[in-house]
């Protein structure tokens, strides 16, 4: 249980941080997203000053599940995720957004200001 960082620090207005990852394993809820620097990684993402895509598909932010700050960018997309995909995350700081991408298409985007203009990271969680 609890997340972890990936990457550098990106700051406000320093541009685009992008990273891939495959998932390969997980047991319960998995998260992909980002958080604030000081943000307590013993948390599942999408609590406290983090936001996250889950795999089921949803967004949580700020601990509540929050779908409707997404704007989807593919209409055939299907959000949620699993053991073999392929995940991209880009953390824009300039527009401070958040862009999910699953197996090479971008699927889904936050509105423009979703995310604070603080220091944020990269991170993964898992809840067990």
């Amino acid at each position: 249980h609890g997340s972890k960082f990936l990457g550098g620090m990106v700051t406000p207005g320093s541009g685009i941080l992008h990273v891939e990852l495959e998932v390969v394993d997980y047991d319960g809820c998995c998260m992909v997203g980002c958080a604030e620097t000081g943000w307590d990684s013993k948390h599942l993402l999408g609590s406290g000053r983090s936001w996250g895509f889950s795999d089921d598909g949803d967004f949580k932010c700020k601990g509540r599940w929050m779908g409707d700050l997404l704007e989807p960018l593919d209409d055939d997309a299907d959000f949620s995720f699993c053991w073999g995909d392929i995940l991209g995350l880009t953390l824009n700081m300039k527009e401070l957004t958040l862009t999910f991408s699953k197996n090479g298409r971008q699927v889904a985007k936050t509105q423009p200001s979703t995310l604070p203009s603080v220091p944020m990271h990269v991170a993964i969680g898992s809840s067990k």
